[in-house]
């Protein structure tokens, strides 16, 4: 939270985060590379793209970048999201203390 500028603060404290427990979701895989992006229903070419429902395996928080993931053995399996973005519990805590008048 220290790396953190005050615009990044107000910016991650102006969304509307909402607890989930994290899931897979679509994603497309590059035929070649293999990497995967998420699939939000965006136009692409099934020559270089394979669509996978359950493609997108993890997120990372964006503020200490612990995994989240549907795998227990992984990170952490819940956390915070907001616009695809995701923030762990511990992360989210710091944002909003309770001093804040905020639920954590």
């Amino acid at each position: 939270m220290d790396q953190l500028t005050s615009e990044d603060l107000q910016y991650y404290r102006s969304l509307d985060w909402i607890f989930k427990v994290w899931q897979p979701s679509p994603a497309l895989i590059e035929k070649k590379a293999g990497n995967a992006r998420p699939f939000v229903g965006q136009s692409f070419d099934p020559a270089y793209f394979d669509l996978v429902q359950d493609g997108w395996t993890h997120d990372h928080c964006e503020i200490c970048f612990v995994n989240l993931s549907d795998d227990t053995e992984a990170g952490e399996t819940d956390g915070y999201t907001a616009d695809r973005q995701w923030i762990c519990k511990t992360c989210h805590a710091k944002l909003f203390p309770p001093s804040d008048g905020q639920a954590s």
